[in-house]
């Protein structure tokens, strides 16, 4: 995983869906993880840029299910939805 992020969904009074904050983050590749090239030219994504500011796995999850269990907590809900987008064909 090189990108992590979350949109917030909210409910407007009328019970229609907007979208709500977004929080984002890069991933530093660890320790002898197998970046596909291809997948890389498809992304564009240049893991070791200098101004691509990383942080490790561990934290970029954290800080993303910290801003849900938030979220879940202020709108008095009990569970969110995961929905995966990865598009890993090739």
């Amino acid at each position: 995983m090189l990108e992590i992020a979350a949109v917030l969904l909210e409910m407007r009074s009328d019970g229609t869906l907007t979208r709500g904050d977004t929080f984002r983050y890069h991933v530093a590749p660890f320790a002898g993880a197998n970046m596909e090239p291809a997948s890389l030219a498809v992304n564009g994504i240049d893991p070791f840029h200098p101004l691509r500011p990383a942080i490790p796995e561990e934290d970029a999850l954290q800080r993303i299910f910290k801003e849900v269990r938030n979220a879940i907590r202020a709108a008095d809900c009990t569970r969110a939805v995961l929905v995966d987008i990865t598009h890993s064909s090739i």
